[in-house]
């Protein structure tokens, strides 16, 4: 088969199958266009109801972590302040019994030189 032959055949394939498509279409030119532009307007309206519900979706579940955040936020205030309120207590505490610890080293050391 030579090259021309085989276009030839191509062209003579396309030619066919453009009759056969248009004897067997099911509907006319406008016809068809509207039903595209039908199923188009289908199409469009239920991704625009999708990217509604995804908004939607998205923005509760954003203002649930703002409220989970700003919840823990709180409690890690709550706790810092606990912590640090305890802290200071407790470093009062040890800085008086170390005072008294050396009042008390003091007045035996004293009691003992007097004694000596």
């Amino acid at each position: 088969m030579t090259r021309n032959n085989g276009l030839t055949i191509l062209l003579a394939g396309i030619g066919v199958g453009a009759a056969a498509g248009l004897l067997l279409a099911r509907y006319s030119g406008a016809d068809l266009r509207k039903a595209i532009r039908r199923r188009a307007n289908h199409a469009t309206n239920t991704l625009k109801d999708q990217a509604g519900t995804l908004v939607d979706s998205v923005s509760k579940a954003a203002e649930t972590g703002h409220d989970q955040i700003a919840t823990q936020l709180a409690k890690g205030k709550q706790a810092a302040r606990y912590v640090s309120k305890n802290a200071k207590d407790f470093i009062d505490t040890a800085a008086d019994a170390a005072n008294k610890a050396t009042r008390d080293i003091l007045d035996k050391a004293s009691s003992l030189s007097f004694e000596g």
